[in-house]
């Protein structure tokens, strides 16, 4: 699992599985390590698992998804399971998040500094990364989001990576920066 996925990526990624009809089945590992898995076959998600919950109480855990990685494996999904909601409605209640889920933006900033972050301080990178971004609180404005990366930079001990880091999060993060 190494591509980065956001909620709204993968209700993205399942509507595309979906209109292909392929059976397969979605693994997101989430930014907080849980690990989700969503079967989809013959055009409709057909069971839908985050832990040990199944159907409807996962559902409630995937509405908190921030941003995770994420492998698809085609074949045959996983076992049909009960108690969940017509396939359109699993995708906009995912889309629409839960009561405390953040919103995309914020998470999808912090997953993107995480996986930049990881080529310098390697595995400690996720940890550090959240500090920082808990340390500034919601991120609502370019300036904050300069002020994580600047702050990020900092951990990074040789000046030229942390000035490459700076440069690759600034390149990446364009769209938040303004």
């Amino acid at each position: 699992m190494n591509d980065m996925i956001s909620r709204s990526g993968l209700v993205d990624l399942l509507k595309t599985l979906m209109g292909q009809g392929r059976s397969s089945t979605v693994y997101v590992r989430t930014d907080d390590n849980h690990l989700i898995a969503i079967g989809v076959e013959g055009g409709a998600i057909v069971s839908l698992m985050a832990g040990p919950r199944q159907g409807e109480r996962a559902l409630a855990a995937v509405q908190k998804m921030r941003t995770g990685t994420y492998k698809i494996e085609p074949g045959g999904a996983l076992q049909r399971r009960g108690g969940l909601p017509s396939s359109d409605e699993v995708l906009t209640r995912i889309a629409e998040g839960g009561a405390d889920a953040a919103g995309p933006d914020c998470h999808l900033i912090q997953g993107t500094l995480c996986k930049l972050l990881v080529t310098y301080l390697g595995p400690i990178a996720p940890l550090v990364c959240q500090q920082a971004v808990a340390a500034a609180g919601p991120i609502s404005s370019g300036e904050q989001v300069r002020g994580v990366i600047d702050a990020l930079a900092r951990e990074i001990e040789v000046p030229a990576e942390a000035e490459r880091f700076r440069a690759q999060a600034s390149r990446e993060l364009a769209h938040a920066l303004s």
